[in-house]
């Protein structure tokens, strides 16, 4: 009678998670499409309610109730480091995307204009596929215009224009310093949800926030530490850019959290479309509008596209057998990557600076993903009463 019970508490869990294959009992794995950086990121924003419910459902066999995958603690072997190695597959493939985006150097419209278009055609297979082949209504959320419609719409604005302020800031910065700053996004997205979202937060975001600006200011090489005589403007214009463009892909985290409902191809159509559209204009009216120049330029520009796709599928698999905590620590090995690529094919040895910017930003998102593991444990469990000040 009691395993009857459960079968039927998981069977109605599992009904009411939308995008029940990427959500996660301990929080909701937002899916965005930013490309490497164009890369599509995730992020993670906890349930307010029902979370403490659900957060340890496990069903009688081992299986997950919300990915149907097996828990860490039924796996044996290797397949206990899945999700891990699935992670480091995708940092490797958002950091490729980035360099190649700088071996490029094409201006940004014009490089977000074939970007864009690439990556609007490859969400195209799966809506045909959701529509004529599971018989799935994948508009019926967006159609009358409503207020999800309106969101899709913002999101895309937002979303798109983090890739081309990206774009700007790998013309002024190494490939490893503007992928630094887009890695600090998960902690602003926090405080966004506070402001924005009325969600809970308590004091240590707030440091861990100004953890990251010292380590963006260092990166800035300010005269203060370098002993030069003036701010290197290239430096500063660069920094401020990518920053710009961490706070659009934070806020399109945020704006996520209401297209749950929404088919992820339909995101992503509508993402690149609108970015191809206005990279087009923009182009155009700039004079900086230009074909690649030769098949080598089409096959780059190709493989960011397909590298970014790649890699946020890697990630959405790796959090099917992860938590969304070690996932978001195991992502920032993108920036070791990142510095290695650059000192292989760019021949750029990092300074002090860099690696003093980037450490502190990864030891701030390290501490943030440790707290969200902490605040998944049970009220009881040892760590969680050991390390309760990082819950504050």
């Amino acid at each position: 009678m009691n395993q009857i019970k459960n079968e039927n508490t998981l069977s109605l869990t599992s009904k009411t998670l939308p995008n029940n294959d990427d959500a996660d009992l301990q929080s909701w794995n937002i899916n965005v499409n930013e490309d490497a950086h164009t890369r599509e990121s995730f992020i993670s924003v906890p349930i307010s309610e029902g979370e403490e419910k659900s957060k340890n459902i496990i069903s009688q066999s081992g299986k997950d109730a919300t990915t149907g995958g097996e828990t860490n603690k039924t796996q044996k072997g290797w397949k206990k480091y899945r999700g891990i190695i699935l992670t480091i597959v995708a940092a490797i493939q958002f950091s490729l995307s980035a360099l190649i985006i700088k071996v490029l150097g094409y201006h940004p419209f014009n490089l977000g204009v074939w970007r864009f278009l690439v990556m609007m055609i490859i969400p195209i297979p799966f809506i045909w596929h959701a529509l004529f082949w599971k018989k799935q209504k994948v508009f019926k959320a967006l159609w009358p215009v409503n207020s999800t419609l309106v969101y899709l719409v913002f999101q895309a604005i937002v979303g798109s224009n983090s890739l081309v302020l990206l774009f700007y800031a790998l013309e002024r910065l190494n490939v490893a310093d503007a992928l630094v700053i887009s890695t600090s996004a998960p902690i602003f997205v926090t405080l966004l949800a506070f402001f924005l979202l009325n969600e809970k937060s308590g004091i240590f975001p707030f440091f861990m926030a100004i953890l990251t600006l010292l380590g963006v200011g260092i990166i800035c090489r300010p005269p203060i530490l370098t002993g030069a005589a003036t701010y290197d403007n290239n430096l500063m214009i660069g920094a401020a850019v990518s920053f710009g463009s961490m706070l659009c892909l934070a806020t399109s985290y945020i704006i996520i959290r209401y297209l749950r409902t929404v088919h992820h191809a339909v995101v992503n159509f509508f993402f690149s479309a609108w970015g191809f559209f206005q990279c087009v204009s923009i182009a155009y009216y700039l004079d900086v509008l230009g074909l690649p120049k030769n098949c080598t330029e089409v096959f780059l520009i190709i493989a960011t596209a397909v590298l970014a796709f790649s890699a946020q599928t890697f990630l959405t698999l790796g959090l099917k057998y992860e938590q969304a905590g070690p996932v978001s620590l195991v992502r920032t090995t993108e920036i070791l990557f990142a510095f290695g690529w650059q000192l292989i094919f760019l021949g750029v040895v990092p300074d002090l600076f860099s690696v003093l910017g980037a450490f502190l930003v990864i030891f701030a998102v390290g501490l943030t993903a440790i707290r969200k593991m902490l605040a998944n444990l049970p009220d009881d469990h040892k760590y969680k009463k050991m390390c309760g000040v990082l819950l504050r």
